[in-house]
C-alpha cells in the first residue's frame, strides 16, 4: 500500500519559519516528497504575502533509478547519458536542478536552475521540471513558470492565460536563477572573455545582453516578448521574435510618421518609433526599426559573441526604416551595432535619467539596474521607491509607497548603489534620443526633477523654462526647432512634429519684391476683367471668349497669395535658425546639479543677485547638463531654498 513518512518539523529562530517534510511512496515505486513551510512572511512578491504557508515537492515517475536522500532538505540525483541530473529542495524552501558533465579529460561542466520561489520538482525520464504555482503579474495576466533540464540545454517557458509563451534556452554550463520577484536571470559564458546574460520579468519580456566583447563593455540586443524565443547557444545567442502585422509603410514620410511624446514629461522622442527597434545603424549612428508587411512575419536575430547583429526573416515579409528614413524592403540581412546608450555612475546616490527614448516599468528594473540598492522617483509630490532587497519593509514602515508606474523620457530619478558603490554605467538599448526642454514650458510647481538625453546648457535651459506656452500674445513667442535636443539652437525642439514655429520679425517690414509682384498681378487680373467685360457688351453670345473666367480667376487668386506673403513676416531661408525668446516671463530662479563623484550639489541662477547668494552659500555653479543625468528646476520669482529635502530622496 501507500507508505507515508513525516519527520519533525523544525523552527529557524532567526524567521520564525516551520519546516515540515512528508515523504510518500506509491506501490508502483513512484515517490512523492513535499516540503510545508509555515509562519514568517512569504518568499514570492506576485503571489498572496498574506499567506502563512506555502508548499513545495519534488516527486519521481515511476520505474526510474533514483537516489533520494532527506537528511538535509530533499535531494534527487539520477545517472543520465553524459552525466548526472540532480534535484533539490532545502529545508528553507528554495529548490534547485541540475546537470552535471565530466568530459574526458577535462573539468565538470555544470548547468543549474535555482529558485528562492516556491517551485514543485518532478524527476522524469531524462529530464528534471521544476514548475511554479500561477502568480499575476503586474501587467494583471496570472503566469507560471516551466524549467526543464536534461543533457543538452535547460529551458524555462514563462506561461500565461490566453498570450503566447515566452522561452528561454541555455545551454550546458549555464545558471539561471529565479529570485523572490519572479524575476528569471540566465547567464552563461561560451569563453573566459565574454558573457551573455538574458534577464526575464514575471511577465515574460526578456532582455538579452552580452558583456565583454571585444573593447565593447556591452551589446544590448532588442527586447523580446510573449511568443518569442532566446537561445543562449555555444557559438551565438539567437533571438527569434514574432512581428504584429502593422500595414505598409512604403510611403510613410517623416512628417507622417508616429512620434512617441511621454505621457508624464511631455518630451518627444528623437525618431519615429513605428516598428521594432533591432539596433543602431553602424554609419549614421540612427537607430534601425522593423515593421511587419505580413501576419507571419518573424524576425531571426543573431550575435556570434562579436560587435555585430545580423537581422533577418525567419519568415513572412517586413520593412526597415534607418531613424526618419523612409522604409525599405527587408531582403538578405541588416548587418547592425547594438552598443547601448549609457551614462556613468561614480557615487553611492546617483541624480540620472534615461539616456534614450524608452520607458522602463518596474517589472523590468532589475535588467537594467543589476549593481542598484534602490530607485527613487517623484510622485505627486512624494518620494516613491523600488527595491527588490531587504529594504524593502524597512520603506513601507517609514511610510514610502513602492514604485508602480513606469520611469519615463525625460524624468529625473536617483539610484542608490550597493556598498561598496563601485563607478558603474546605467545602459539601456540605443532608440534615440528625446527633447527635453519643451516640458519646462508647462511646468507649474516650484520644484521640478527632470532629465535629458543630450547635452543642453544651463541658457537653454533658462529659456526654455521662461518660455510660457500657455500665453497667447506676440511677447511670448517663441521659435522651436525640429531635434535641436540641446545641440541646436538655444529655442529647443520643435513639439509639434515637423511644422516649424516661427516667432514674428521685430521689424514688421514688408517682403518689397513680394509687394510688387502682387500688385502687378492684381492689376493684371483688374485689366482682363475689364478687357472681357467690353468684350461681352460688343460682340454676340455665340462667339468665342478670349479669356475664361477661371483664368481670370486663377490669376486674381494668386495676386491675393502673393500679397498675403508680401504682408506675413519673412521667414530665414534656412530652417536650422530660429528667432530668440524676446518675451518678458521670467520665473526660473535656479537650476540644481548633483555631483555624484563628490556627493555635492551645484547650483546656478540666471539672476545676478541670487548667483551670487547662492555662491556666498558655498555652492559652485556649473555650465552644462550632460547625456543621462537629471537635475532640477526651481520656479520661483526670489528667495533662496532654505533647504533640500525635496531635491535628495529619504537617507535609510
Amino acid at each position: 500500500g501507500i507508505s507515508e513518512i513525516s519527520q519533525p518539523a523544525t523552527t529557524d529562530e532567526s524567521t520564525g519559519i516551520s519546516t515540515q517534510v512528508t515523504s510518500t511512496l506509491s506501490p508502483n515505486g513512484s515517490a512523492v516528497i513535499k516540503i510545508e513551510l509555515s509562519g514568517g512572511s512569504g518568499r514570492t512578491a506576485n503571489v498572496d504575502e498574506a499567506s502563512a504557508t506555502t508548499t513545495s515537492s519534488l516527486s519521481t515517475d515511476s520505474g526510474l533509478t533514483v537516489a533520494i536522500n532527506t537528511s538535509s532538505g530533499v535531494t534527487a540525483t539520477m545517472a543520465v547519458t553524459g552525466g548526472t541530473l540532480g534535484a533539490s529542495i532545502a529545508s528553507d524552501g528554495t529548490s534547485s536542478t541540475s546537470y552535471e558533465t565530466i568530459p574526458a579529460n577535462s573539468t565538470p561542466v555544470k548547468s543549474t536552475f535555482s529558485s528562492t520561489t516556491s517551485m514543485d520538482l518532478q524527476v522524469k525520464s531524462g529530464n528534471v521540471v521544476s514548475t511554479s504555482s500561477a502568480a499575476t503579474g503586474n501587467d494583471g495576466v496570472s503566469r507560471t513558470i516551466t524549467s526543464t533540464i536534461n543533457n543538452s540545454k535547460i529551458s524555462v517557458q514563462v506561461q500565461g492565460s490566453g498570450i503566447s509563451d515566452s522561452t528561454l534556452e541555455a545551454a550546458t554550463g549555464s545558471t539561471i536563477i529565479v529570485n523572490n520577484n519572479r524575476n528569471i536571470t540566465s547567464t552563461f559564458a561560451p569563453d573566459d572573455s565574454m558573457t551573455s546574460t538574458v534577464s526575464m520579468n514575471n511577465e515574460g519580456l526578456m532582455h538579452p545582453v552580452i558583456t565583454t566583447v571585444s573593447t565593447n563593455n556591452r551589446q544590448i540586443l532588442p527586447e523580446v516578448g510573449a511568443g518569442g524565443t532566446v537561445s543562449q547557444e555555444s557559438d551565438k545567442i539567437k533571438l527569434t521574435i514574432p512581428l504584429n502585422a502593422s500595414g505598409n509603410s512604403r510611403t510613410e514620410s517623416r512628417s507622417s510618421s508616429t512620434f512617441r511624446t511621454s505621457q508624464r514629461t511631455g518630451v518627444l522622442s528623437e525618431y519615429a518609433v513605428t516598428g521594432k527597434w533591432v539596433g543602431v545603424d553602424s554609419t549614421s549612428g540612427k537607430p534601425v526599426f522593423v515593421q511587419s508587411a505580413s501576419t507571419d512575419a518573424t524576425l531571426l536575430v543573431t550575435n556570434e559573441y562579436d560587435n555585430t547583429t545580423s537581422v533577418s526573416l525567419a519568415q513572412g515579409t517586413a520593412q526597415y526604416r534607418i531613424g526618419d528614413d523612409l522604409p525599405s524592403s527587408l531582403s538578405g540581412t541588416l548587418n547592425l551595432n547594438s552598443t547601448p546608450a549609457s551614462v556613468a555612475m561614480n557615487g553611492s546616490r546617483n541624480l540620472v535619467a534615461l539616456p534614450a527614448y524608452t520607458s522602463i516599468a518596474p517589472a523590468s528594473f532589475e535588467s537594467y539596474f543589476s549593481n542598484y540598492k534602490t530607485v527613487w522617483a517623484r510622485r505627486n509630490g512624494a518620494w516613491q521607491f523600488y527595491t527588490s532587497g531587504e529594504e524593502k519593509s524597512v520603506y513601507t514602515e517609514k511610510g514610502y509607497s513602492e514604485l508602480s508606474s513606469n520611469i519615463e523620457a525625460g524624468e529625473g530619478i536617483w539610484i542608490e548603489l550597493k556598498s561598496p558603490a563601485n563607478p558603474t554605467n546605467f545602459e539601456i538599448a540605443d532608440y534615440g534620443g528625446y527633447s527635453a526642454l519643451p516640458q519646462l514650458s508647462s511646468m507649474t510647481s516650484e520644484w521640478n526633477l527632470l532629465g535629458t538625453s543630450k547635452n543642453i546648457t544651463v541658457e537653454e535651459i533658462t529659456q526654455a523654462g521662461n518660455f510660457d506656452q500657455t500665453r497667447e500674445d506676440d511677447s511670448n513667442t517663441l521659435g522651436f526647432i525640429d531635434n535641436s535636443g540641446g545641440n541646436g539652437p538655444s529655442s529647443g525642439l520643435d513639439f509639434l512634429q515637423d511644422e516649424y514655429i516661427i516667432s514674428a520679425d521685430q521689424s514688421g517690414q514688408f517682403n518689397g519684391f513680394a509687394l510688387v509682384m502682387a500688385m502687378l498681378l492684381l492689376a493684371s487680373a483688374s485689366l482682363m476683367f475689364r478687357y472681357r467685360q467690353s468684350i461681352l457688351s460688343s460682340t454676340s453670345k455665340s462667339q468665342q471668349i478670349p479669356l475664361k473666367m477661371p483664368s481670370w480667376q486663377l490669376i486674381l487668386a494668386a495676386g491675393i497669395v502673393m500679397l498675403a506673403v508680401a504682408c506675413a513676416q519673412p521667414e530665414s531661408d534656412s530652417t536650422s535658425e530660429t528667432f530668440d525668446y524676446m518675451g518678458s516671463y521670467d520665473r526660473v530662479h535656479s537650476i540644481w546639479k548633483w555631483d555624484d563623484e563628490n556627493s555635492k550639489w551645484l547650483a546656478y541662477s540666471p539672476k545676478s543677485s541670487i548667483a551670487k547668494e547662492l555662491e556666498d552659500l558655498g555652492y559652485t555653479t556649473f555650465n552644462t547638463v550632460e547625456k543621462g543625468q537629471g537635475y532640477w528646476v526651481r520656479l520661483s520669482a526670489s528667495g533662496i531654498p532654505t533647504s533640500l529635502s525635496l531635491a535628495e530622496p529619504p537617507a535609510i
